[in-house]
């Protein structure tokens, strides 16, 4: 299917294990901008632009999206990563978030490939910051409670005489 790609921007926290910490955001025109934190092949900043190979690889992943609504939150079990996403694609802004095990298998293999082609790319390590683009309209929020522990009280004792 015909589609007009603008961007996409990518970001995946920690989870207790090795997951990737990273940032990503790539544009129509082949530029990139990545940071990772830990548990990559490239850590710190980088820009570069892909191939037209590797561009056309991600525009073929993206048209096989299936892209109806404009935003999707999923749960994230607690040892998990989460991502954020946000694409611009034929002039419509798509984001989901939540634990990426959770989204549609064909976005899933799209940040596989993403990740896959930044990890062997050549990009220049740069000490510009990445700005991430993806602004969720509704984030999950985390609240914090008090938290009062339960009163116990000591069971009677009883005399066995």
């Amino acid at each position: 299917k015909q589609i007009n790609f603008s961007y996409i921007s990518i970001a995946s926290s920690s989870c207790y294990g090795t997951c990737p910490v990273y940032n990503l955001e790539l544009y129509k025109d082949g530029s990139i901008k990545f940071h990772c934190s830990s548990y990559c092949k490239k850590i710190g900043y980088f820009e570069g632009k892909l191939t037209s190979d590797d561009l056309n690889k991600v525009k073929d992943f993206i048209s096989y999206l299936n892209l109806k609504n404009d935003s999707t939150i999923f749960e994230t079990p607690i040892d998990a990563p989460t991502a954020a996403v946000e694409l611009k694609v034929n002039n419509r802004k798509f984001h989901f978030y939540g634990y990426p095990r959770e989204f549609q298998n064909k976005l899933n293999d799209l940040i596989n490939e993403l990740f896959s082609i930044v990890e062997k790319s050549t990009l220049t390590k740069t000490k510009n910051i990445l700005t991430f683009k993806t602004n969720l309209r509704e984030p999950p929020t985390e609240q914090t409670i008090e938290f009062i522990p339960p009163i116990v009280e000591d069971e009677p004792t009883t005399n066995s005489n």
